[in-house]
């Protein structure tokens, strides 16, 4: 319970929700290897678990595997005092295996193995890492992370003092491999982002993990039960009332989809700031209450259409575009067109129509372009260069709906 409000953390937000459902699992399987016992079976599950993690995955595969792994490093530790070094050894090199034909599989035949050679990069400056892993667990509500924060590093000092808690020594041994992994590795690889800081949320549940209180001292195992439980009331109180917050904002927006024809196609333009892990300033935070970057492509709760800024990298998610299809896509790109002024805008239509009447796209009926933020560059956009080829269907005071006549 006391994990509840790092549930609804940054890395949730930004919507990496197979990582945060295969992180779940990876924890669960965790807990289910530490009650077997040393035996083939345990090695089978291994395999298994393996197989199923990096299937939702591979960072879930890697948090599964750093648990798993520094168990038993520690165990082996042990058996190093006790027993030959040569059987210690073989012990754990055998423990190794399914992880090791777990990522020969994944190399062998998963396509995201392709994107490997894509190369990695590591941030500019000391702090991103150790910043970025605290902005990963926290919400965007400002009071629930102070009363949540505060209580844990409160109650946690006095346990340590009053020496009133049990510390899992094996478990210690992952935590410091989890922060070792998030030091090491890079800000962005194989084409993904904040592969370090994604790491955040596993470090603080495995802290959580960690840490236990001395089955003898009941009332303190009472005090922390109904802390973790206001905790956890706290939590839901503080996202249902932000996310109906959300809501309100949102569905004002995405109403306007129900304009357009099923088959459309429904480009998608942008002059908001996107998204940024830490939000140290009022124009980061605005940028998160709520996310609008990707918000074209709610169009498809209004039927089957066409939204190219939509996620469909076969190397990374479960969609393909059709061959017909992919220079739209590729035109468009997985984000909205960025046009910080209305010359920019202007442009992106004109790009459009262009290669509409080219004949180098496929035939498409029903054409929009959807911006938002237009309230931004209205004044610099010129409504009277759509002329006779496009018109306004919608205008409001954050976005506008234009479509190709």
């Amino acid at each position: 319970m006391l994990a509840s409000a790092i549930l609804f953390n940054t890395i949730f937000r930004f919507g990496f929700l197979n990582y945060i459902f295969g992180l779940g699992v990876a924890f669960f399987a965790a807990g289910l290897w530490l009650l077997m016992k040393p035996s083939f079976f345990r090695l089978l599950f291994t395999l298994l678990a393996s197989i199923l993690l990096i299937f939702l995955h591979f960072s879930a595969f890697g948090v599964f595997a750093v648990i798993v792994g520094s168990i038993e490093i520690h165990a082996a530790s042990i058996r190093w005092q006790h027993k030959d070094f040569k059987f210690s050894t073989l012990q754990f090199l055998l423990s190794t295996t399914p992880f090791i034909i777990t990522f020969v599989l994944f190399m062998l035949l998963s396509p995201t193995a392709e994107i490997i050679e894509k190369g990695f990069a590591y941030p500019n400056y000391l702090g991103a890492k150790p910043f970025g892993a605290l902005y990963s667990i926290l919400t965007d509500i400002t009071w629930l992370n102070i009363a949540y924060f505060s209580s844990i590093a409160t109650l946690f000092s006095y346990l340590l003092l009053t020496r009133r808690i049990n510390i899992s020594s094996s478990l210690s041994v992952a935590l410091l491999l989890m922060i070792a992994a998030l030091i090491m590795l890079p800000s962005s690889a194989m084409g993904n982002v904040f592969v370090d800081v994604r790491l955040g949320p596993a470090i603080a549940l495995l802290f959580i993990a960690t840490i236990d209180i001395k089955a003898t001292d009941v009332n303190i195992n009472r005090l922390i039960a109904c802390l973790a439980l206001i905790l956890a009331i706290l939590t839901s109180i503080g996202i249902s009332n932000k996310w109906g917050e959300y809501n309100h904002q949102v569905s004002k927006i995405i109403n306007v989809f129900d304009q357009t024809e099923t088959g459309a196609t429904i480009f998608s333009a942008s002059s908001l700031p996107d998204p940024q892990l830490i939000t140290d300033t009022p124009e980061r935070r605005a940028a998160w209450n709520p996310s609008l970057k990707h918000i074209a492509s709610y169009a498809v709760l209004y039927g089957p259409k066409f939204v190219p800024m939509t996620f469909a990298n076969p190397q990374m998610q479960p969609l393909n575009v059709s061959d017909d299809y992919l220079a739209i896509k590729a035109f468009q790109g997985d984000n909205p067109r960025k046009t910080l002024n209305g010359i920019q805008l202007e442009n992106f239509l004109l790009e459009i129509k262009a290669n509409l009447v080219s004949g180098m796209w496929p035939t498409l009926d029903n054409v929009y372009v959807f911006v938002i933020g237009f309230d931004r560059i209205e004044k610099s956009f010129n409504k009277a260069m759509l002329g006779s080829w496009a018109h306004i269907v919608e205008l409001n005071n954050d976005h506008v709906l234009i479509k190709f006549d």
